[in-house]
């Protein structure tokens, strides 16, 4: 799990709310909770594109493979906590893999494998290409295949003759925690959403000195 704190807001603003606020009941509260909502979700819009500058990862594998929670306290000042959690992407979401469904090379001549317990002969499938960071080209992965398990899933997996239990493991890359675990990206996270916090909870009050909430 990764986590990026919002603690250096500027208490003028949040102090500024509850001065002006202070006949309207909840409207504080109100304005400060709808301003770090929308600034945690702008952080994970940002964090989306903060990761597509290093990742060769499309936004919505990224939103699937993501788990965002956020917290609040207002104990001896601000904080807002957002956490980002998941597991490991699995290597085919990630762009350039291919094939991107099993297939057979039926060109070749078929090869004995062990499935269950039992040998069979089975044409060998296409050799897999795929990559993760933008900056490199999709290579082949030796001993590796794309397949669909029975519940659907589709993914690149690879064969280990080393693996008396376990024959096959499927490939995966960081999970969205781990593309984020960088103390400069958690710096700029921070610096940015929490300009976005100030810049909207402003806006917020006015909304609701105005009737508008």
């Amino acid at each position: 799990m990764s986590f990026v704190n919002i603690n250096n807001v500027r208490m003028e603003g949040v102090e500024r709310a509850e001065r002006l606020l202070t006949g309207i009941s909840g409207g504080a509260d109100n304005a400060i909770k709808s301003a770090a909502d929308t600034a945690a979700t702008y952080m994970r819009s940002v964090s989306v594109k903060t990761i597509q500058e290093r990742y060769a990862i499309s936004a919505k594998n990224i939103r699937e493979n993501e788990l965002v929670r956020v917290n609040y306290s207002f104990w001896d000042g601000l904080s807002v906590t957002i956490r980002f959690a998941g597991r490991k992407i699995p290597l085919y979401r990630f762009n350039g893999t291919t094939p991107k469904q099993p297939v057979v090379d039926t060109s070749k001549k078929k090869v004995h494998i062990k499935i269950d317990g039992n040998w069979v002969s089975v044409y060998p499938s296409l050799p897999v290409k795929a990559h993760a960071l933008k900056s490199t080209s999709p290579k082949r992965l030796y001993n590796s295949f794309t397949a669909r398990m029975s519940n659907g899933h589709v993914g690149i997996f690879e064969r280990e003759d080393n693996k008396k239990r376990f024959p096959i493991e499927e490939k995966k890359n960081s999970s969205v925690p781990e593309m984020l675990n960088n103390p400069i990206v958690k710096e700029r996270l921070t610096r940015e959403t929490a300009a976005k916090f100030e810049e909207i909870l402003e806006q917020k009050i006015l909304d609701i000195l105005n009737g508008r909430w």
